[in-house]
C-alpha cells in the first residue's frame, strides 16, 4: 500500500487476518469467550454461530487490532442475515476502525444494497468521513458503483433511529454514566457512554467521556478512537482542545513522516495531490526541504510527542493510522504535511 493513498482497505485482504487473529479487546478486559469465533461466524454467514457467540458473552462490538468489528466483517462479506442478527443484538452501526472506516463503508465493498438500506434505517450516518476524508458515497464513487453513489450521496436518512429516541432517555443515560465516572467505576461508565453513542452517534461530549473512561481501564486503542470520533463530530471549540489534550496523554509513540515546505500554499497543493492518490513518499523526495528525511519518504522514525514542537505533536496525536493532515501545519521551521504511519504503546525503558 502506498503511503498516503486515500483508500479503504480491501476487505478481501482483511477478512483472512480477522479470522486467524484473535480479535481481542485492547486493555486486557476479561471476556467470556474467544471473539475470533464471532468474527469467523460473521465472515461465513453462520447466524446460529453468531447468536451462540453473543450468548456466551462475547461483546457484539468486539474489535480486532485495526478496529474492525463483526458487523463490518458481515457487511463487507454481504451476509445480510448476520448483519440483521448483529444489529438486533445492539451492534454499533457507526463504529469506526483505526482508519475511520464504518460498517456502511464496509457494506459498499460488498455492493449489497439491502445491507446498506438496513444500516441506514438503523441510524448509520452516511456523512461520516474516514481518515482520508472519504464518506461512504466517496467509497462507492471510487468503486464506480453509480447506484450506490445515488443512494448514499443524498441527505442523511430520515429513518435514522437517533432522530426517534426521546432526548430524556439519552439525558438519563448521560447522567448515570457521569455518576459512574465520578465514583471511579470506569468500566460501568464506559458501558453507559457506549449506550449513549449508540443512541446518538453525534453526541461529541459522550464520545469524549467514553474516551476518558476507556483510558482509565487501560483500553487505550478504543479510547483514542473515541477521542478522534469526538473531534470528527465537533472539530472546533473547547471540546476539541480537551480531546487533543487527552490524546497527548495516551502512552503511545508514533511512526511519523513529514513533508516540509516554505509556504502554506505549497503544503496545500501537496495535500490536494495526496487526495488524488499521489505517493506520499515520492512527494517527500521531490518537495521536502528536510534533507534528513526527504530521501526516506519523509520518515522521522518512532518518536514520542514530547520531542516534537507543540503544533506538530498535536497534529500527530490527532491523526488516525495511515492518515495525513488535511490542513497544513505551521511551526517555526515552515509548513508541514504530516503522515502517521503507525502508533504503538511506548516500550518500557531500560
Amino acid at each position: 500500500m502506498k503511503l498516503g493513498r486515500p483508500q479503504l482497505i480491501s476487505t478481501r485482504t482483511l477478512i483472512g487476518p480477522l479470522v486467524l487473529i484473535v480479535g481481542i479487546l485492547h486493555g486486557g478486559l476479561a471476556i467470556a469467550a474467544d471473539p475470533a469465533s464471532l468474527f469467523k461466524a460473521a465472515d461465513t454467514g453462520d447466524v446460529k454461530a453468531v447468536q451462540a457467540a453473543i450468548s456466551q458473552g462475547i461483546p457484539v462490538d468486539s474489535a480486532d487490532q485495526d478496529g474492525w468489528t463483526p458487523l463490518m466483517v458481515a457487511a463487507a462479506s454481504g451476509k445480510l442475515p448476520v448483519v440483521q442478527a448483529l444489529v438486533k443484538a445492539g451492534a454499533n452501526v457507526n463504529a469506526r476502525t483505526t482508519k475511520g472506516d464504518t460498517p456502511l463503508m464496509a457494506a459498499v465493498l460488498s455492493g449489497n444494497v439491502a445491507i446498506i438500506k438496513l444500516l441506514l434505517s438503523e441510524g448509520a450516518d452516511k456523512t461520516i468521513a474516514n481518515a482520508q476524508g472519504m464518506t461512504a458515497a466517496d467509497v462507492a464513487r471510487k468503486a464506480k458503483n453509480d447506484a450506490l453513489v445515488k443512494l448514499l450521496a443524498g441527505a442523511p436518512a430520515s429513518e435514522a433511529k437517533t432522530g426517534t429516541v426521546n432526548p430524556k432517555v439519552i439525558e438519563a443515560k448521560v447522567d448515570a454514566a457521569a455518576d459512574a465516572f465520578k465514583t471511579g467505576n470506569y468500566d460501568r461508565a464506559a458501558e453507559l457512554f457506549k449506550d449513549v453513542v449508540r443512541l446518538d452517534s453525534k453526541h461529541a461530549m459522550a464520545w469524549h467521556f467514553l474516551g476518558q473512561s476507556l483510558a482509565k481501564t487501560g483500553n487505550f486503542n478504543d479510547s483514542r478512537n473515541a477521542y478522534l470520533t469526538s473531534i470528527d463530530i465537533q472539530p472546533s471549540g473547547q471540546l476539541v482542545d480537551r480531546n487533543q489534550e487527552m490524546l497527548t496523554k495516551l502512552p503511545y509513540e508514533y511512526k511519523v513522516h513529514h513533508i516540509l515546505v516554505k509556504t502554506k500554499g505549497e503544503a496545500q497543493e501537496i495535500i490536494e495531490q495526496l487526495k488524488l492518490g499521489e505517493s506520499y513518499g515520492n512527494l517527500a523526495k521531490e518537495k521536502s526541504l528536510d534533507s534528513g528525511s526527504k530521501d526516506k519518504s519523509g520518515d522521522l522514525g518512532w518518536v514520542s510527542l514530547g520531542v516534537l514542537v507543540k503544533p506538530f505533536g498535536d497534529a500527530v496525536a490527532s491523526l488516525r493510522k495511515a492518515a495525513f493532515t488535511i490542513e497544513p501545519i505551521q511551526t517555526q521551521f515552515g509548513w508541514h504535511v504530516i503522515l502517521l504511519e503507525d502508533y504503538r504503546i511506548k516500550p518500557l525503558s531500560n
